[in-house]
């Protein structure tokens, strides 16, 4: 029987690493559209670019390509209205007429890169630093002691841009912080690093792949939750008459002994469905070695779920540990029991 359940153990894994395989895809499946975007906008903005894709064969799971398609166009459009410069003033520059741009995507272990980098005006940090003063957001005695690298971290900001001029390619560049939260969304980070008259170069650090988890939805009013299956022993559903009041706490019978009952809709401060109902729902779990009953308003059924970072601010937030969607766009937040309920 060892051997069996053994044998069934490798081939679960097995399926398991075939599947991931399968949502591995080439970084070209994006890339291939970006050299017809390059050459467009820069015909709008009358500037003269070469622009060069390395590394197109690196492959990234589906999903994760499906979400930084857009992230990277608008970096590349900023790129290429805030960055290159126009011919003359390259010339005057002593640079070369042409500007470039790379994007450069390597793998390093389990995580991708991919770098957008230009050799045009590069950034500014006392423009940043004036700007940041300007905006209320720091002192002039705050400003004064941050690096270079530090006060780079504004452009993250929201409507945070140094440029004064509005154009139809990328406004004044704004934006960014979106940029910041599509990448965050999907577990991955961003880094900048600029020089002035130099070039700017856009650094996104990206996981092979995302997490696949099989949850348990749930509905709330009218809000969807999911717990993950790992942490549910088995759902029930008990009359209310059965519940044992003691102390003001709700306590259930069960063959694994008296147990705690808790209202999700109370900890998660949701107006509950339950109010007139004989009958509750109930999901037992063990948190610490304990276990508890978890009453929900519906049970909506089992699925497995692309789970991805819930990323700043919301990643502060005790009790969730990600969020996923539903085939019809509704945003499911994963529950954190073991933060949620103490």
């Amino acid at each position: 029987m060892l051997v069996t359940l053994d044998q069934l153990d490798n081939l679960v894994n097995e399926i398991h690493t075939n599947l991931m395989l399968a949502r591995m895809m080439p970084f070209e499946i994006i890339a291939n559209r970006f050299p017809r975007v390059v050459r467009d906008l820069s015909l709008r903005a009358g500037k003269e670019i070469d622009f060069q894709i390395i590394g197109s064969e690196i492959e990234l799971d589906r999903v994760i390509l499906d979400e930084i398609g857009d992230p990277l166009i608008h970096i590349l459009r900023n790129s290429i209205d805030h960055g290159i410069e126009p011919p003359g003033v390259r010339i005057n520059q002593g640079k070369s007429r042409r500007g470039k741009i790379n994007l450069i995507a390597t793998r390093e272990k389990e995580s991708v890169f991919i770098e957008v980098e230009d050799d045009g005006a590069g950034i500014d940090p006392q423009n940043i630093k004036v700007k940041a003063i300007e905006k209320g957001l720091i002192s002039r005695e705050q400003a004064e002691l941050l690096s270079s690298d530090e006060l780079l971290m504004f452009i993250w900001l929201p409507g945070f841009s140094t440029s004064n001029t509005v154009t139809d390619i990328s406004g004044r560049g704004v934006g960014m912080d979106v940029v910041k939260t599509q990448i965050e969304s999907i577990g991955g980070s961003l880094d900048i690093s600029s020089e002035p008259h130099r070039g700017t170069r856009i650094s996104l650090k990206l996981p092979l792949t995302v997490a696949i988890v099989d949850v348990l939805l749930t509905k709330m009013n009218k809000s969807i939750f999911a717990i993950p299956i790992s942490k549910i022993n088995r759902t029930m559903e008990i009359a209310r008459k059965n519940i044992i009041v003691s102390r003001g706490q709700n306590l259930l019978e069960t063959p694994e002994g008296i147990i705690p009952l808790i209202s999700l809709n109370q900890v998660l401060n949701i107006k509950s469905l339950n109010g007139k109902k004989d009958i509750l729902t109930i999901i037992l779990v063990e948190i610490k070695k304990k276990q508890i009953g978890i009453i929900v308003d519906e049970l909506l059924g089992q699925e497995e779920m692309v789970i991805k970072p819930l990323g700043n601010p919301l990643e502060r937030i005790k009790g969730f540990s990600g969020v996923s969607i539903l085939g019809d766009g509704q945003l499911v937040l994963i529950l954190d029991l073991q933060n949620l309920i103490r």
